[in-house]
C-alpha cells in the first residue's frame, strides 16, 4: 500500500525514531473502516517501530464497532475509544488528544481524504517546528480560491462536490475574518507533539476544534510550518461535513468560540511564527532540504 514517494522518503530518512499515534474518528463508517485500518497499519509499520492507531468510535450504530473489535484482536497496536452516543467531531478530537499514548501524533480521516505520502518527512520537520500543518494547494492555473468553484478539476482539489467546496470556502473566509490568523487552510492534517497539543484544551464541539488549537498556538508564538497536503475526494460512503444541519451547527460553534475567547486574541509579537516552503528566505538550510520534495 506504500507509494513510491513514501518509499523514497523512508529510504532517505530512515524509520522515525520517536513514538507516534495515528488518530482518526468515525461515525457509522463500516463501508470504509476495513480499508482505513489496513492503510493505517501499512503506513505506521513502515514509519516507526513504536506506534499506535487510535480510533474514536463516536457512537456508531452500524457495524463499525464490530469491525474495530475484530481488527483489534489481531492488531494489538489498535486502540479504540468508544463514545456511548454521537458527540460530534470536536468531542472525538478531544478524546483522541487526551487518550493518545505516544509522543508525536497526526491524524487522518476515515475516507483517507488527505495525502500522507510525505508523513515521514513531516515527522522529521517536527525537529524544527512545534506543528506541521497541511494546506490544500490550488491547482496549476488557478490563482484564487473562489476561482476553484468554476471547474470540476479545481473543486476536487478542495472538496467532493460543488456544495462541499462552497461550504469549505465559506468556512475558510469566515474563520479568517473572525480570528485573523493567516493560515492558508484551517481544515487539514496536522502533525504535532502530544505535550504541546495538551497545553491547548479546546472548547469547540465541532470541526473547529483542530483549528482552535492551532489558532491559540499561533497567537502564543509557537512555530508552525504550513506545507502542501492535497485533498483526495471520497470514493465510498457519504461525507457528513457538508450536510446542512452539520453546517449550521458548525457555524454556531465558530461564532460561540469567537465570542468566548477569539475576540480577545492578540497576534504574536515580532516576526510571524508561521512559515511556508514558498518563503524559502525564512527557512533554515536543513528545513529547505526537507521541504524540497514537497514542491508541486
Amino acid at each position: 500500500m506504500l507509494d513510491d514517494a513514501t518509499r523514497r522518503d523512508l529510504a532517505e530518512l530512515g524509520r522515525f525514531p520517536g513514538s507516534v499515534t495515528l488518530m482518526s474518528w468515525a461515525y457509522n463508517e463500516e463501508a470504509l473502516m476495513p480499508e482505513h485500518l489496513e492503510r493505517c497499519f501499512a503506513l505506521m509499520s513502515a514509519l516507526t517501530d513504536d506506534f499506535e492507531v487510535l480510533v474514536v468510535d463516536d457512537g456508531s450504530t452500524d457495524g463499525t464497532p464490530r469491525i474495530l473489535a475484530d481488527f483489534a484482536r489481531t492488531h494489538p497496536q489498535l486502540r479504540v475509544i468508544t463514545h456511548a452516543r454521537n458527540r460530534n467531531v470536536g468531542a472525538a478530537f478531544d478524546s483522541a488528544l487526551r487518550g493518545m499514548g505516544k509522543d508525536y501524533y497526526f491524524f487522518q480521516t476515515v475516507d483517507w481524504s488527505y495525502d500522507l505520502r510525505h508523513a515521514r518527512r513531516f515527522l522529521a520537520l517536527l525537529g524544527h517546528f512545534d506543528f506541521v500543518k497541511g494546506m490544500r494547494p490550488l491547482p496549476l492555473g488557478v490563482r484564487h480560491r473562489l476561482a476553484s468553484l468554476c471547474s470540476a478539476r479545481a473543486r476536487r482539489a478542495r472538496s467532493d462536490t460543488l456544495w462541499g467546496a462552497v461550504v469549505s470556502l465559506s468556512n475558510f473566509h469566515l474563520v479568517r475574518l473572525l480570528f485573523g490568523v493567516p493560515f492558508e487552510d484551517y481544515q487539514n492534517i496536522v502533525f504535532g507533539r502530544r505535550d504541546i497539543a495538551r497545553r491547548y484544551p479546546t472548547s469547540s464541539r465541532g470541526a473547529f476544534a483542530n483549528p482552535e488549537l492551532l489558532i491559540k498556538a499561533y497567537c502564543d508564538g509557537l512555530r508552525i510550518l504550513e506545507v502542501p497536503i492535497a485533498f483526495a475526494p471520497r470514493r465510498q460512503g457519504r461525507g457528513k461535513g457538508a450536510r446542512l444541519a452539520f453546517v449550521l451547527r458548525s457555524l454556531w460553534d465558530v461564532l460561540c468560540c469567537w465570542l468566548a475567547w477569539g475576540r480577545r486574541l492578540k497576534p504574536p509579537h515580532g516576526p510571524s511564527p508561521l512559515y511556508r516552503p514558498s518563503e524559502p528566505e525564512r527557512l533554515e538550510p536543513a528545513v529547505l532540504h526537507l521541504c524540497q520534495p514537497l514542491a508541486p
